[in-house]
């Protein structure tokens, strides 16, 4: 039942993502930064996954291993292999963290 709700709430962020057309601004906020972006470092597996409190939580488990997410893996202390990041992923993103 869990496995079949997390589904359901990844179609439904992944249309919500799909509907923008030149440019999706996204805006989230988390109480320790620090402490969430090494749980994001742990990467997007079926296990953190299911333990994701938000949608927050899922884009930004993708994002630290992107070409882009730089600025994540700096804050978590967290060299990544180049070798390891989506690089077949063509998206661009700028993330600016406050």
């Amino acid at each position: 039942m869990k496995i079949e709700n997390l589904s359901e709430e990844m179609r439904i962020l992944y249309v919500a993502l799909t509907r923008a057309v030149d440019k999706l601004i996204l805006i989230g906020s988390v109480r320790e930064l620090e402490r969430e972006i090494k749980k994001w470092l742990r990467g997007a597996t079926l296990f953190n996954l299911v333990k994701g409190q938000s949608y927050l939580d899922w884009i930004c488990c993708s994002l630290a291993f992107h070409k882009d997410g730089e600025p994540l893996r700096e804050l978590g202390k967290f060299p990544v292999n180049e070798s390891s990041l989506h690089d077949n992923d063509k998206s661009r993103w700028s993330i600016n963290l406050i």
